[in-house]
C-alpha cells in the first residue's frame, strides 16, 4: 500500500555498492527514503513504476557519494575484526579473486564513474542496473543523486528534460540540471491551469545606488574584494512571484501556493484578478485584451494567473534551444 507522502526507497552510500557488488562487504549502509508525492512520481507510476505492497519500489535509488572506496590493504585488515570466521573468510576470498577492484576510490571519481556507467545493485532475488536519472536540489553540493532502472531511464528522462536536444557544443548542462528536477518537487495537490488563462510579463527591474563590497578579478584572475562608496545594485522586484485567481485557489492553502511544473516555479499569491479586471475595464470587460511579453493579445476575462518572465526557467539559455527544438 502506497503511503499517503509518497513511494518509499532505499538511500544508498556509493562507495558501500560498490564494495558490495565485488564482494567486499556483506551489505550496504543504506537508509530508507521516500520518493514524495509529484508529478513525476505519478508519472513514473502511470509509466509503469513498479510499486510492491509494502509502498515500496526498487525501480528508484538514492545515492550518496560521502565517503570514498577502501583499498586492499585497509580492508584486509579490517575484515577479520568485525566479520565471523566464515564470513571473513569468504569475503578474503572475494579480495583476492577481485584484487584489481580492491582499490581507493575517491568520492569525487566514484561518482564520475557511476554517472557514466550507472550502478548495479544485488538483491537476494535479482540484480537491476541502474543509470544515473538526476541530482536532487536540496543535497546539490553532496552530491546525492537519483537512480533509475534501465527500462524505464528513456521515458523518465524525456519526462524531465521536456525531450530538449542539447547541441554538441556549448550544452547549457547546468542550468538544465539545475531546474528538470523542478517537477519532483514534492506537492500536496495540484491546479489545473489552461496556457491560455496564463498573463506572462516581462520582468521589472529596480535600481539603486548604495556603498557596496564587489568581488572582482585583478590581473592575475584572483578573487579580490573592492569596497564601493557608490555602486548600482539592480533588483528584480517580482522575482518568482505571481498572482493567482481566487476562484482557483485551492481550499487546502493559505494566502499563497509554491506551483511547479516542468522547468517552472514560482510563489503565487491569492489575489482577486477577476474582480481588478472587471473594475479596471467595466463595460468593455468580455472583449478587452492586453499584450503578454510575447506581443499576445490575451482577453482579460480569461485570465487566471499573472507571472514574470523570471518564473519561466526555460526562457533563459535553454529557451533558445525549445524553440529551435
Amino acid at each position: 500500500m502506497m503511503s499517503k507522502y509518497g513511494i518509499k526507497i532505499k538511500n544508498y552510500e556509493a562507495a558501500s555498492l560498490y564494495e558490495c557488488y565485488w564482494g567486499f562487504r556483506q551489505y550496504p549502509d543504506t537508509e530508507t527514503a521516500m520518493l514524495s508525492n509529484s508529478l513525476f512520481k505519478d508519472f513514473l507510476v502511470e509509466s509503469g513504476m513498479e510499486v510492491r505492497k509494502d509502498g515500496s519500489s526498487r525501480d528508484i535509488i538514492c545515492l550518496a557519494f560521502s565517503y570514498k572506496t577502501k583499498g586492499y590493504k585497509e580492508l584486509t585488515e579490517k575484515i577479520p575484526k568485525i566479520y565471523a570466521e566464515d564470513k571473513a573468510t569468504e569475503i578474503l576470498d572475494n579480495i583476492e579473486k577481485n584484487k584489481d577492484k580492491c582499490i581507493e576510490i575517491k568520492k569525487e571519481r566514484l561518482r564520475e564513474i557511476f554517472y557514466e556507467d550507472g550502478v548495479t545493485v544485488k538483491y537476494k532475488d535479482t540484480e537491476i542496473h541502474y543509470k544515473m536519472l538526476y541530482r536532487t536540489p536540496g543535497k546539490a553540493k553532496k552530491g546525492t543523486c537519483m537512480f533509475i532502472r534501465d527500462s524505464l531511464y528513456d521515458k523518465a528522462h524525456e519526462f524531465l528534460t521536456m525531450n530538449i536536444k542539447l547541441p554538441d557544443k556549448n550544452a547549457p548542462i547546468i542550468q538544465l540540471g539545475a531546474y528538470q528536477s523542478l517537477i519532483t518537487s514534492g506537492m500536496v495537490g495540484t491546479i489545473e491551469i489552461d496556457p491560455d488563462q496564463v498573463l506572462v510579463l516581462k520582468d521589472v527591474d529596480s535600481y539603486m545606488t548604495a556603498p557596496a563590497v564587489t568581488i572582482e578579478l585583478d590581473a592575475d584572475k584572483h578573487c579580490v574584494a573592492k569596497k564601493r562608496d557608490a555602486y548600482q545594485l539592480k533588483n528584480c522586484i517580482f522575482d518568482g512571484q505571481a498572482l493567482i485567481d481566487s476562484s482557483i485557489f485551492p481550499d487546502w492553502a493559505d494566502g499563497y501556493v509554491l506551483l511547479r511544473n516542468h522547468m517552472t516555479k514560482c510563489a503565487a499569491f491569492n489575489t482577486n484578478i477577476e474582480l481588478f479586471m472587471r473594475e479596471r475595464f467595466e463595460t468593455d470587460y468580455d472583449t478587452a485584451t492586453v499584450k503578454d511579453m510575447f506581443g499576445r493579445d490575451v482577453k482579460v476575462k480569461d485570465i487566471k494567473l499573472i507571472c514574470t518572465e523570471s518564473v519561466m526557467k526555460w526562457l533563459n539559455k535553454l529557451g533558445q534551444l525549445i524553440r529551435n527544438d
